[in-house]
Formats: C-alpha cells, sequence, structure tokens
C-alpha cells in the first residue's frame, strides 16, 4: 500500500476506499479518472443489489384480511341457509312416517277420527261405509207376553268386507207413527263378502206399546 494518500467515504452509500495521491508515474488526472469509473461501477452494483431485495406487498395481505372478514359476515347466513334445509329434510320425513302409519292402520284412525275420512278419500282410497251392502234377511218374530223375540240374519251382498252397525227398532201404529224406539247389535264388527250372520234379541214393552204396535222397521243406524 502506498504511503501517500488518505481515506475516502462515499456520502450516498458509506463506502470507505483508498485514495492515494498523484505521482510523478501515474499522472494525477488518470488516476482519478479510474477511481471515479470504479466508484461509478461500485455505485451501480449496489443499485443492482437494492432493486433485487425481494418487494412485500402489503395491499395482498389487507386484501386476505378483507377476505376473511367477509367470510366470517358470510358464515352466519350460511349457518340459517343449513338450518332450514335441515328443518325441511327432518319436515319430510316426518309426513313420510306419518303418511306410511296411516296407511297401515287406516281403519284404527278411522275409527277414533272419523273427521280424516275426506283426507283418505281425496287420497283416492275406498272408505268402508258401515252397513254398506248389507240387507235384512228372514227376520222373524214372537210376543211372549210384554216381551218380543226377535231372529234374524244380515246379509252381505258385496264382494268385499263390510262394517256392521247397530241395528235401530221402531214399534209403529197403523198410521206408521213412531211408538218406541229400540237398539239391537251384532256380536260380529264386520262381515265377509256374500257373507250371513244370524242375531237374536228379546225387548220388553209396555202392555200399551204392545197394544197399540202395529209393524216393526228394521234399519241400520248411520255413523255418519
Amino acid at each position: 500500500m502506498s504511503l501517500g494518500g488518505r481515506m475516502m467515504r462515499c456520502t450516498k452509500c458509506a463506502y470507505e476506499w483508498f485514495y492515494e495521491e498523484a505521482t510523478e508515474e501515474a499522472p494525477p488526472s488518470d488516476n482519478f479518472d479510474d477511481l471515479l469509473e470504479s466508484l461509478q461501477e461500485t455505485l451501480e452494483e449496489e443499485d443492482e443489489q437494492e432493486e433485487e431485495k425481494p418487494n412485500i406487498d402489503f395491499s395482498k395481505r389487507e386484501t386476505l384480511n378483507s377476505r376473511f372478514d367477509s367470510e366470517k359476515k358470510e358464515s352466519p347466513s350460511k349457518q340459517k341457509t343449513g338450518g332450514i334445509f335441515l328443518g325441511v329434510f327432518v319436515g319430510l320425513i316426518a309426513f313420510i312416517i306419518l303418511f306410511i302409519g296411516g296407511l297401515m292402520f287406516k281403519a284404527s284412525v278411522l275409527e277414533h277420527f272419523p273427521a280424516s275420512k275426506p283426507l283418505y278419500v281425496a287420497m283416492g282410497f275406498k272408505i268402508m261405509v258401515p252397513g254398506e251392502g248389507l240387507v235384512f234377511d228372514g227376520i222373524e218374530t214372537e210376543w211372549d207376553g210384554t216381551k218380543l223375540k226377535i231372529e234374524g240374519r244380515v246379509l252381505n251382498l258385496l264382494g268385499e268386507d263390510s262394517l256392521i252397525p247397530d241395528i235401530a227398532l221402531r214399534f209403529q201404529s197403523e198410521s206408521e207413527e213412531s211408538l218406541d224406539e229400540g237398539v239391537l247389535s251384532v256380536k260380529q264388527e264386520k262381515l265377509k263378502g256374500e257373507d250371513a250372520v244370524s242375531f237374536q234379541h228379546e225387548i220388553q214393552v209396555t202392555p200399551d206399546i204392545k197394544a197399540q204396535t202395529s209393524s216393526l222397521k228394521f234399519s241400520f243406524i248411520s255413523l255418519e
């Protein structure tokens, strides 16, 4: 290292170097030009290094934050939509279960809830009407004092089962005026198609009713 010279520092990049004083062998002007060229190259390299440093784009971070906030705002609406779909699904399952149960226990439902009959009719199901297709056959009556003995049969003219309702008995005068009424029942509740069932009853009446009775009328009591 030459003894003549001094340390130099760039005020822009703080780069330091040793500056030799001019001698006779190396003209000052040439050394100074070379120094300036070297300094310029050094500064250009440092500028390139600064340009190669990764740039952090904070706008992307803000975009991610805004997206996360929007998803948090949308989550309640998604939960609400999921709850609606779940409710519809549960309701549909409950309806299917009730529908199948109504078909399997149709007779029991109609017996305990007669108001459900229009619903079954609207769905295209045939509802068994009590007394439908039934007629009386071979009815015989006999008086034993004031006691009336009744025997007869109930026939089903249909090809399918029919419900047997109670039987209404009316005592009528010669002018078909109702003197008294009674109710008879058959032990069976249902009669198969084209089948018959017998019944027997005894009814106690007053002597006055017996004396005025001219005819007896039998009919099925409607449950509708």
